[in-house]
């Protein structure tokens, strides 16, 4: 009887022995794509944050220059002048510009960097992508379709 316990624990040392390597490997593997797994999903959700409040910015710069800058351009404007009351493309620049200045006074050049770095742009990406923004939130207050959900 104690020839078949022996062999037995013989067994199941041996067994152990084989086995433990290739769980090691196994739990390590896992860690490893836990970790990755968790890096990506905080990366995701920092860029997702980062875009949310940056394009919560536009929108408020937008609203904030539309009640003041574009109310006293139409308002020096003649109805009756050969444009209308309608804001030129050329006024239609200054409030583009003016609402770029407010969200770089918002953001701050820090800010604005570290956007940069996080949404991964380079050069005067945000730039034209806060502009792109910007038409998109004039055509939303206008109640215009823009093409992006």
């Amino acid at each position: 009887m104690e020839t078949e316990i022996s062999k037995g624990a013989e067994t199941a040392l041996t067994m152990w022995e084989i086995l433990a390597p290739i769980l090691t490997a196994a739990v390590g593997w896992g860690a490893v794509k836990l970790s990755n797994l968790i890096a990506a999903k905080t990366k995701n959700e920092r860029v997702g944050g980062m875009l949310a409040r940056l394009v919560g910015t536009v929108k408020t710069a937008v609203v904030s220059v539309n009640e003041t800058a574009k109310a006293e351009i139409a308002a020096a404007k003649d109805p009756k002048s050969p444009g209308g009351a309608k804001i030129t493309k050329g006024e239609a620049e200054q409030l583009k510009k003016a609402c770029l200045d407010k969200i770089k006074s918002y953001w701050g050049a820090k800010g604005l960097s570290e956007a940069a770095r996080v949404l991964g742009f380079d050069g005067g990406g945000l730039e034209s992508f806060l502009g792109d923004e910007i038409e998109k939130a004039v055509a939303e207050t206008k109640g215009k379709p823009t093409g992006n959900p």
